[in-house]
């Protein structure tokens, strides 16, 4: 219990990790053509 209980905890950190570095992807890429124009 207690061990697959850690492992879905590290593997949502994971998905929040993916999360978070798709979005601030996606800003960069959309200053980054707001700029170009």
């Amino acid at each position: 219990m207690r061990f697959s209980n850690q492992r879905k905890f590290s593997f949502s950190s994971i998905g929040i990790l993916v999360g978070l570095i798709f979005f601030f992807n996606a800003l960069r890429l959309e200053t980054f053509f707001y700029s170009g124009i």
